[in-house]
């Protein structure tokens, strides 16, 4: 996939990781979400967080528009698209985009997270083991 989006003006995504590398690429995006009613029902009441696409949490804001269950028709969605395909929009998202790659660092980023996880697992086993009490 990520050879491909770099061709796009702009995509529709649905909510989940799509969302994070589509955002590192500097795509501009629409999230979309739609569960069955009763799914969401529970959820909105398990669950309290702002945003629901990875992009949004990650910038800690909304960078990227999301409609979720029933603000998902075909109306708000063609909308969106033809407003993110205008010059100054799109240009604006693709700079609000760029925090996604600050913050998730240059490629590589999994291969560095096991490693700073690993090192700390063993950080802590080394300290429970006396190793660290020197």
């Amino acid at each position: 996939m990520h050879e491909a989006l770099p061709e796009y003006d702009a995509v529709l995504v649905a909510s989940g990781t799509a969302t994070l590398e589509t955002g590192y690429f500097g795509i501009p995006m629409l999230i979309v979400y739609r569960v069955s009613n009763i799914t969401y029902q529970l959820a909105k009441r398990l669950v309290k967080i702002k945003h629901i696409g990875l992009v949004n949490i990650v910038a800690e804001k909304e960078v990227v528009k999301e409609l979720v269950q029933d603000a998902f028709t075909v109306e708000n969605t063609v909308a969106e698209i033809t407003r993110l395909l205008k010059p100054d929009a799109h240009q604006k998202m693709k700079q609000d985009l760029k925090i996604i790659r600050d913050k998730l660092g240059e490629p590589g980023v999994s291969a560095r997270a096991a490693k700073r996880v690993n090192d700390f697992i063993f950080a802590k086993q080394a300290l429970n083991s006396g190793y660290g009490n020197g």
